[in-house]
Parts: structure tokens; sequence; C-alpha cells
């Protein structure tokens, strides 16, 4: 599944061989960012297992979602979520305590259309 306002270039093959090598319900591909205040940060622990999803806020570094997700959608509908909601309050947030939720870490480039600049940066960089 992907967002449909960013880019992120993620080896897809990769991102699935780390999501079943780790029985992952989810797997959320992360991107490393430094100095940046307008996406929250996505905690892991040291099997890259997630722990928490923070609020926006000023950071110094850290993992932001960028938007790309491997969903075991057996593990997706056993949630009994209604017909309409909220992808990352209702199902992130809400399940991240079960502990099958991983983040796969990923450096390539990324770009968020959401601010008019940056949509602007888009135009030009897939010209």
């Amino acid at each position: 599944m992907l967002n449909g306002d960013t880019m992120f270039r993620v080896s897809l093959k990769e991102m699935m061989r780390f999501h079943l090598q780790h029985g992952a319900a989810t797997t959320v591909a992360l991107k490393p960012m430094h100095n940046f205040d307008r996406y929250g940060v996505v905690k892991t622990d040291s099997s890259n297992t997630i722990t928490a999803f923070e609020e926006k806020k000023p950071q110094a570094e850290g993992m932001i979602n960028g938007g790309v997700y491997i969903i075991d959608k057996d593990a997706l509908a056993a949630k009994n979520l209604p017909a309409k909601f909220s992808f990352e309050k209702d199902y992130f947030e809400a399940f991240v305590h079960e502990g099958n939720m991983y983040g796969y870490v990923s450096d390539g480039y990324f770009i968020d259309i959401g601010i008019p600049s940056d949509y602007e940066q888009a135009q030009k960089d897939f010209e």
C-alpha cells in the first residue's frame, strides 16, 4: 500500500524479504530525517519492531513514516475496523502495542507534496 502524496524510493523486493523474515502483520518503510518538524516520529527497538508513533514536533533527527507499507491482509481484516477509519490513528496507533509492526529503514529519495514548495520541487524532480 502507498500514500498518494509521497514518493519514496524503496526496494520493494528487499522490504518484502524483511517483512516475511519477521512474520510481520505490517511493515512500514521508514526514512531517516534530520532537523524537521512537519512529520511524526516512528520509534523502534533494536529488532526494528515499531514501539510508538509520536506526534509532529521539532526533531533533531528520527525516523518518519515514508508512506510505503506491506500489510498482511488477514491480520488487518481481523481487526474488524469500520468501513471508514484513520489508518494512522485507528490501526497504527491502536495496535502498535501488539508488537507485530516493523520498520524497514531506507534512505532513498523521498518527497511529500503536502506543501506548495515541495509540490513545485516534485514537478522539477520528475520532469
